[in-house]
């Protein structure tokens, strides 16, 4: 992370329920376009797989991440699936019967929340959530 100016330090990494999320620390001071300039630095870079902002409240660190947990009606998973591709996003994993991790990178159409939103409503699609991180900062 030495070669990002805007970078302060890195904090632990987080897990979520198939990603491993390493948060930065930016230095203080930047605008909110100065922010929104260095997630497209960092996506940019190829060893990068996804960058979005979290925030600090308290001790604890808050924002979305590149997963959604999609509910299936019997039998859609081939419809999930399809839906996934058309958004540039992946089926990942089932949790439990008919409900499935999609995760989103740079390359998809867009975040979790806005595949959540792509999903909700489609056919075959029971319900559609963007995953949370709600961490205890260290």
């Amino acid at each position: 992370m030495a070669q990002f100016g805007f970078v302060k330090n890195a904090s632990d990494k987080v897990v979520t329920n198939a990603s491993h999320v390493q948060p930065l620390v930016l230095e203080e001071g930047l605008s909110c376009s100065q922010v929104e300039e260095a997630l497209q630095v960092l996506a940019s870079d190829p060893n990068i797989a996804y960058a979005a902002p979290y925030f600090l409240e308290g001790n604890q660190l808050l924002g979305l991440t590149n997963e959604a947990l999609v509910t299936v009606e019997p039998g859609e998973k081939d419809r999930l699936q399809k839906l996934a591709k058309q958004y540039n996003a992946k089926v990942l994993k089932a949790l439990a019967d008919n409900v499935y991790v999609v995760q989103v990178d740079k390359n998809a159409k867009g975040n979790a929340l806005a595949l959540a939103n792509f999903m909700q409503g489609k056919k075959g699609i029971a319900q559609a959530e963007p995953d949370f991180i709600i961490a205890l900062n260290q």
